[in-house]
């Protein structure tokens, strides 16, 4: 995580710019994969 909304793994950086980024369609799965290990931070009171 290298700032409030932006992650980077596997050498490749982005930026969630709402809900539909968690799953979304141009991204790799196996980056979206090791993004959803910080899906607790978008629960409410997080």
């Amino acid at each position: 995580m290298s700032g409030p909304s932006s992650f980077a793994f596997l050498n490749e950086a982005h930026q969630i710019r709402g809900p539909e980024d968690w799953n979304h369609p141009q991204w790799e799965k196996l980056w979206l994969y090791n993004l959803h290990y910080f899906d607790d931070l978008n629960a409410a009171g997080a």
